[in-house]
């Protein structure tokens, strides 16, 4: 038999989210950018879309285990997209396979632009009559904001690390 609460438990008033994977098809996202390149570079499809863009993400978390202060999205994942592509034999340039400077940067842009999983949005509205919902999540303002609009769903505020000056998985994040 449980002992009853003095007091009753306060009823929380805001839901925190996490952003790109709970919220927001980042793979899919990232991977369709690679066969639509605005470049001569050839398109890459499946299977090897899918690696690039899985260790580009999981080169974001290594850099943030590294203990990588709080800086620009953009340009950590500028960082690590150069590092896997010279990886897989994409060097820098033109041609043959290779992007330049303008490629990399359209590529960076791709995390800026998400489609919510489809089963987020109503779940969000059953929720918004009783909570205020907010993005928590790592990255600038701006890319949350930007994912905000991209991803048509609707939030109440948005906590970002560069707003913070904290990121995920530190836990003055939380």
């Amino acid at each position: 038999m449980s002992t009853p609460l003095p007091h009753p438990r306060p009823r929380p008033k805001a839901l925190l989210f996490d952003f790109m994977g709970t919220c927001l098809d980042w793979h899919t996202s990232i991977t369709s950018g690679f066969s639509s390149l605005s470049s001569s570079a050839p398109p890459i499809y499946g299977a090897l879309a899918s690696e690039i863009a899985m260790a580009w993400r999981l080169g974001y978390f290594a850099e943030r285990r590294a203990g990588l202060g709080v800086e620009d999205i953009d340009v950590t994942h500028r960082r690590v997209l150069d590092r896997v592509l010279e990886e897989r034999g994409f060097g820098f340039g033109y041609g043959n396979g290779r992007w330049g400077e303008e490629e990399r940067r359209e590529m960076v842009g791709w995390w800026h632009v998400q489609e919510a999983w489809p089963d987020v949005a109503p779940a969000l509205e059953r929720l918004r009559d009783k909570f205020d919902l907010v993005v928590h999540a790592n990255g600038t303002t701006r890319l949350q904001i930007d994912l905000v609009k991209s991803s048509g769903l609707n939030f109440n505020a948005v906590l970002s690390s560069e707003l913070l000056d904290v990121a995920k998985p530190e836990p003055g994040m939380y």
